[in-house]
């Protein structure tokens, strides 16, 4: 059953839910669906259950990158980590605990990246240091952070570029208090919810943020479709079509990608910003990260290496 809820297209949701609900009923703690690994955390979330040795390949291929980049083109790099949901202690159930090793890969990770001598933005930090709680910073039906820690996230990692290479970004505004919410509550139902079943997970409200200044944003997307759009950033930017509930729910599966799906290639210009062009490699996170990005840098480019 879990084979054909990971490999056979035709019917996998279904066999997903199925399989999940098998599994779940009998009270397990780990589930594995779709090849994946799953808890429920205390928080009432999902979470895909990190375990096995630390590879340093991913963290060695940035490495190289960065120093390509800076020796071929002059090119000053930084990574943004994002964390993938452990934001506090004592969330995992029963000893499941045991069997996951996100904060040893981490760490492992970061001590990496630190030897190499690249700066870090760290989520982690972000969540502390801005007072956030997991219903704010992380979603439960989806394996995303919210719009408000990502928003928060760029912030600091304005600060990581300043602080590492002078740039004299401004700072202020990706402030928080100089945006506008919009709250959509209920609106998202995410990749976990797909996974295991709507009646298993809350959907969650979607915070839509957009500067309370004047600004003035070219953006540009490749994928399909191809979209220019010019005007305030929440006008050029944000993709309110995502919002729209799904046909007979009172949901949207879209709703987290409102600032760019994680498959299409952005670019956005800033005249107010300052003259600057900065190349984000991302993932799903990074697609709305490199949106508010664009509030501070004249111009800024995003790809996803699966795209």
């Amino acid at each position: 059953l879990n084979y054909n809820a990971e490999k056979r297209l035709w019917g996998r949701d279904t066999l997903r839910h199925l399989s999940a609900r098998a599994q779940m009923l009998p009270g397990k703690h780990l589930v594995n669906i779709a090849d994946f690994d799953m808890v429920k955390l205390k928080s009432g979330g999902y979470y895909n259950v990190l375990h096995g040795p630390y590879d340093p390949t991913s963290a060695n291929n940035v490495i190289a990158f960065a120093q390509m980049a800076e020796e071929k083109y002059g090119a000053k790099s930084m990574v943004v980590y994002c964390h993938s949901g452990l934001y506090e202690e004592d969330l995992l159930p029963g000893e499941t605990d045991a069997y996951d090793n996100l904060d040893d890969y981490s760490r492992l990770i970061l001590e990496d990246l630190a030897k190499a001598g690249l700066p870090v933005t760290d989520s982690r930090d972000t969540y502390v240091g801005h007072g956030f709680t997991m219903d704010k910073a992380v979603n439960k039906s989806d394996m995303h952070w919210t719009h408000l820690l990502a928003l928060n996230t760029a912030c600091d990692t304005v600060k990581t570029l300043n602080d590492a290479f002078g740039l004299g970004l401004d700072e202020t505004a990706l402030d928080e208090s100089r945006f506008t919410l919009d709250l959509y509550p209920k609106r998202l139902n995410g990749e976990f919810a797909r996974r295991i079943g709507d009646a298993s997970v809350d959907n969650d409200d979607v915070y839509v943020l957009y500067p309370a200044y004047d600004t003035h944003i070219l953006y540009e997307e490749r994928g399909t479709p191809e979209a220019t759009r010019e005007g305030s950033f929440r006008d050029a930017v944000i993709k309110y079509e995502n919002l729209e509930c799904d046909e007979g729910k009172d949901y949207s599966s879209d709703a987290y990608y409102i600032y760019g799906h994680y498959l299409a290639q952005t670019h956005t210009h800033n005249d107010a910003a300052v003259p600057l062009k900065v190349l984000v490699i991302k993932d799903s996170f990074g697609s709305t990260l490199s949106a508010f990005l664009s509030l501070a840098i004249g111009d800024v480019y995003a790809v996803d290496p699966r795209s």
